[in-house]
């Protein structure tokens, strides 16, 4: 049996489509599709497969080793953006977890649940894109309507060059989903979107983001 045909049968042992799968590993549905169909023996991708499938590496490469780590699914919020903006109460702008943002506001206004294999410690949540200024010409974008999922910062991490963050800027007390950028000491955000300007002035990054969902 080679990976591709083990990643069909965890795949359909936990109930999940090949759409799911994708989104979560941020490749198309016809990229899992040819893995599977094809019987692929390697993919650069293997780690974060094992990881959502709930399964060993070595397994999953090769059918040996342990087969089963975790298989439970996580129900993560797609929140409203100004629980993170300048609506926010002073005692939570930088929220230490969700716990303390359904403290403040409650959970009525979560209209959206997303699926996810990951367990984010009461730090995860989702967004709803909004616009198009993070859609790229080229490689990841993010059109009107993705959800995007992101874990709140810091997360143990030092931010790098080129990640993607939800960030607060000081003058407006607005978040903004944009890729972070630092040269020579000088910190921006950039959109994906060439048509949109970069973004200068004082900000506090919110959140980094883990993976997109496009429907």
């Amino acid at each position: 049996m080679a990976l591709g045909q083990r990643v069909a049968q965890r795949r359909k042992e936990l109930g999940l489509t090949m759409e799911e799968v994708a989104n979560q590993v941020g490749v198309s549905q016809a990229a899992i599709n040819n893995m599977e169909k094809r019987d692929a023996r390697s993919s650069k991708n293997v780690e974060r497969l094992a990881e959502i499938l709930g399964v060993g590496v070595e397994w999953l490469l090769t059918g040996e080793g342990l087969k089963e780590i975790s298989s439970k699914i996580y129900a993560l919020p797609v929140i409203p953006m100004h629980w993170l903006n300048g609506s926010m109460t002073s005692e939570v702008r930088t929220p230490p977890s969700l716990v303390e943002m359904y403290r403040i506001f409650g959970k009525d206004e979560i209209a959206k649940w997303i699926p996810v294999m990951t367990d984010f410690q009461d730090r995860g949540f989702a967004i709803t894109v909004r616009g198009d200024s993070m859609v790229s010409p080229s490689g990841r974008s993010f059109p009107d309507g993705t959800d995007v999922v992101f874990e709140l910062y810091p997360n143990g991490k030092k931010l790098q060059t080129a990640d993607l963050v939800l960030a607060r800027m000081s003058s407006s007390e607005e978040v903004t989903f944009k890729k972070y950028v630092e040269e020579a000491g000088h910190r921006y955000l950039a959109p994906l979107n060439p048509q949109y300007p970069i973004i200068e002035g004082e900000f506090t990054v919110v959140a980094v983001y883990q993976f997109g969902i496009i429907y």
